[in-house]
């Protein structure tokens, strides 16, 4: 929330074009610091020097590098390592609550498939409707022989190979 507040403001607008790498390097990080608390305050320290170019960190004990391929071409200009977005950053990531509650967010689990079983549960027997347990039963069932029969299933390529 901080962060898009910040990038409202005319000092953030630079920043408003790496919201989206922001967001998916955070999720990067907490889905690979298995379980280290450390490494994960390490990776999320290094968005802001990876908004600035820099993509090495020398000082880190368990994250050196980032592990993306070097970019053929970015459309977006890197912040300077002193500017006003770039210290916003650190300050938004280090807030005192926010940083404790990095601990809790080392055991990452993605949910996907879990919601999306509930989706397609839904569909069989939503929520508006009341059945009967007999009625239900059927319905779950009837939704697990469909969850199954598509759980393992390819995806559909066109001509290129593309899904």
């Amino acid at each position: 929330k901080d962060l898009i507040k910040f990038t409202k403001l005319k000092q953030g607008k630079d920043l408003l074009k790496w919201v989206r790498s922001i967001t998916c390097i955070m999720w990067s990080s907490f889905q690979r610091c298995k379980g280290r608390l450390d490494e994960l305050r390490e990776r999320i320290m290094s968005i802001p020097e990876h908004l600035t170019g820099s993509h090495a960190f020398k000082k880190n004990k368990y994250f050196k590098a980032c592990e993306h391929e070097k970019r053929k071409k970015n459309d977006r200009k890197y912040l300077k390592k002193d500017s006003l977005p770039i210290q916003k950053l650190k300050q938004i990531f280090t807030k005192n609550q926010r940083w404790e509650d990095l601990k809790n967010m080392t055991e990452y689990y993605h949910t996907g498939f879990l919601e999306s079983f509930h989706s397609k549960l839904n569909h069989f027997a939503p929520k508006s409707t009341f059945f009967g347990y007999q009625t239900m039963c059927a319905k779950v069932s009837e939704c697990f022989m469909s969850w199954n029969e598509n759980a393992e299933r390819n995806k559909k390529m066109d001509e290129n190979g593309d899904a």
